[in-house]
């Protein structure tokens, strides 16, 4: 079931699939009725949002295809069955703007007709695919749901699974960003896959997926959507529009999947009169509920620390309600809140801990 999707991000996606172009590949495994007819729907209303689909039949067995045929004559879906012989970068085009769901009977053997049209391929096959996110191809693995395939990196076939090098091959030759493998294991797997940021099936991708990168103007009001009811279960400090704006060179923005999904602050205080003599403070760490628990905290933190080391920082300083066992982890110290620093001591409350890290830099 979707029960787990936010309806605020999937409005997100909606508006980013508009006017894009996916690529289906099913294998002669998802060929039957009973899942197909799902399928179709699911499809049907993603063309209803904007998305031009392809759909390809992996198969070379004519009556599984008749049945096919048969299947999408009877449903209330549009369709096209479209010949790839003699097809040509435009005709693909101005075919995907039809409205129709576009049929291939077979694997479409020169990627380089629909290079840049596609910005998704969708492979679905019965048997899972969990065996990706244990290769042990040199990649990065994010959630073991989404590997990260380097072009430029020369791969050994004789220890890879089959399946990341069709990604792979697909990714270079037909300019796809996103693999997403499924399985027809799961209801409503398709949707769920496109339509959150965690998924639910296997990721290949070339192009960016997961950032920590400075906050931008225009992602304020989606930050401080996710932060409301964190806000109002006084788990964090309530922060204005205005606010966030005025200091927005301090803000660092977690980025997954095109949304953002959780922020840290980097406040710099001088320290007596020598004003290169800095301190940062790390505030405002939050994370959206339904990605806590993933490793993601942990990266901004660092990241701020990185940042913080690079501007001539001598002292890291966190006030925190939640996140002390973190603090701890990075190696911070919890000290007497007495020791709080003049500038952040009107912040300090009991229900709040004091974490310290000092940042030692050889001459």
């Amino acid at each position: 079931m979707l029960t787990s999707l936010d309806l605020r991000g999937v409005l997100n996606y909606v508006e980013q699939f508009n006017k894009k172009n996916f690529l289906f590949i099913l294998e002669e495994s998802c060929l039957e009725e009973a899942w197909l007819s799902g399928f179709l729907l699911d499809v049907d209303k993603l063309i209803g949002v904007g998305v031009g689909c392809l759909v390809c039949l992996n198969s070379h067995d004519e009556a599984i295809l008749e049945k096919v045929e048969e299947l999408l004559l009877e449903s209330s879906v549009a369709f096209d069955f479209f010949q790839e012989v003699g097809s040509s970068k435009a005709q693909w085009e101005a075919a995907l703007t039809r409205g129709q769901i576009l049929v291939t009977k077979g694997l479409i053997e020169d990627k380089t007709q629909v290079q840049k049209i596609f910005t998704k391929l969708i492979w679905i096959d019965e048997s899972g695919f969990a065996q990706l996110a244990d290769s042990q191809l040199n990649t990065q693995l994010l959630d073991r749901r989404a590997i990260f395939l380097d072009q430029s990196e020369p791969i050994n076939l004789e220890n890879q699974d089959e399946r990341l090098m069709v990604a792979k091959d697909w990714c270079a030759q037909a300019r796809i960003p996103r693999v997403h493998f499924l399985t027809t294991a799961e209801e409503h797997s398709l949707l769920e896959e496109l339509f959150s940021a965690e998924g639910v099936g296997v990721m290949v991708y070339t192009n960016p997926y997961e950032e920590i990168r400075p906050l931008e103007k225009s992602e304020i009001v989606e930050l401080l959507a996710l932060m409301g009811p964190v806000i109002s279960r006084q788990a964090l400090l309530p922060r204005s529009y205005a606010e966030i704006e005025n200091q927005i060179e301090d803000y660092l923005a977690l980025v997954v999947d095109q949304h953002v999904l959780g922020c840290v602050a980097i406040h710099y205080h001088s320290c007596g009169e020598n004003k290169e003599d800095q301190l940062a403070e790390i505030a405002c760490l939050f994370i959206k509920p339904t990605h806590q628990n993933q490793g993601y905290a942990k990266k901004l933190v660092k990241a701020a620390e990185a940042q913080a080391i690079s501007k001539g920082a001598h002292q890291l300083v966190a006030l925190t309600k939640t996140a002390g066992k973190l603090f701890i982890e990075l190696g911070y110290t919890l000290e007497n809140q007495d020791l709080l620093p003049d500038m952040i001591k009107d912040r300090g409350a009991p229900d709040k801990e004091f974490y310290v890290k000092s940042i030692y830099i050889a001459e």
